[in-house]
C-alpha cells in the first residue's frame, strides 16, 4: 500500500516535473491536450477504483454492510460518470461531431455535460475539493498527532493516512497558478512574462484532477483493506 499510497504519486510528480523543466517541447506535444499523456492517465484511477468496488461488492463480508454497499455503488457511478465525462462519453478517440443541440449549450462544444453547467463543473470540483482538504488533509493530520481514529463511525467513511500524500500533491499542484492569478502578485512579484509562462504552458487544473481521482482510487482501495479485517459471516469470535 505505501508503494501506491506514497512512491507512485510522489515519482509520477518529480517525473512531470522534470518532464516540463527539461524537456517543454515535448512536454507540450505529448503531455497536453485532449489525448495527451496526462488526460489519458486521468482515466486510469478511476477505472482501477471502479474494479476495486466490484470486487468489494462481491466479498462475503459485506453482508450486514448495507450502508457501506450504498456508498460504494454512489463511488461507482461517480467513477463512471468522470470515465464519461473525461473522454467526452467517446468522442475523444471515435471523432464524432457534437450534436448542435448540445453544441449550442456547451462551450467546449463537446459530447458531455460538465461544460454545459457550472452546476456539472465548478460546483461540483469545490465541494470535492473541500471534501479533499478536510477528508484527506485535516483527518489524516489529526489522525496522525492523536494516535487514533478521529471519525470512527461509520468505520469505512473517513480517509486513513494513506491518503494523505495524494490529497497533498492535489492541493499543490493547483497552487502556481491560483497564486499567479493574483492581481497583488503580478503588480508586485512577477513580470507579465512569468505568469503567461505559468499560467499557459502547464495546465495545473488537469494536474490537479489528475490527483483527485487518484485520491478516490487510494481512498477506495484504504476501505477493500479494513474490510479485509472484519470478520467473515458466521465466524466465530
Amino acid at each position: 500500500m505505501r508503494l501506491l499510497a506514497v512512491w507512485i504519486p510522489l515519482a509520477l510528480s518529480a517525473a512531470l516535473l522534470a518532464a516540463a523543466s527539461v524537456a517543454p517541447a515535448i512536454y507540450a506535444a505529448w503531455f497536453e491536450g485532449e489525448t495527451g499523456v496526462i488526460e489519458i492517465a486521468q482515466l486510469l484511477p478511476p477505472a482501477a477504483a471502479l474494479a476495486v468496488v466490484a470486487s468489494m461488492l462481491r466479498d462475503p463480508r459485506m453482508a450486514g454492510e448495507s450502508g457501506l454497499r450504498r456508498w460504494l455503488v454512489f463511488l461507482a457511478m461517480g467513477c463512471v460518470f468522470i470515465l464519461g465525462e473525461e473522454i467526452s462519453w467517446g468522442q475523444h478517440f471515435l471523432g464524432w461531431g457534437t450534436p448542435d443541440w448540445l453544441a449550442e449549450m456547451n462551450w467546449q462544444l463537446e459530447t458531455n455535460l460538465h461544460n454545459t453547467t457550472t452546476w456539472l463543473n465548478q460546483k461540483p470540483r469545490t465541494l470535492f475539493e473541500v471534501a479533499v482538504i478536510v477528508g484527506g488533509i485535516l483527518h489524516p493530520a489529526l489522525l496522525l498527532s492523536r494516535g487514533r481514529e478521529v471519525v470512527a463511525r461509520p468505520w469505512w467513511l473517513a480517509p486513513g493516512v494513506a491518503c494523505l500524500p495524494s490529497a497533498i500533491l492535489a492541493e499543490l499542484w493547483r497552487l502556481p497558478e491560483r497564486l499567479f492569478e493574483r492581481e497583488w502578485v503580478q503588480a508586485n512579484i512577477a513580470s507579465p512574462e512569468t505568469v503567461a509562462h505559468v499560467l499557459d504552458f502547464v495546465r495545473y487544473s488537469e494536474l490537479q484532477e489528475l490527483y483527485f481521482y487518484y485520491f478516490i482510487l487510494i481512498y477506495v482501495l484504504s476501505i477493500r483493506r479494513r474490510l479485509r479485517t472484519r470478520p467473515m459471516p458466521g465466524a466465530v469470535a
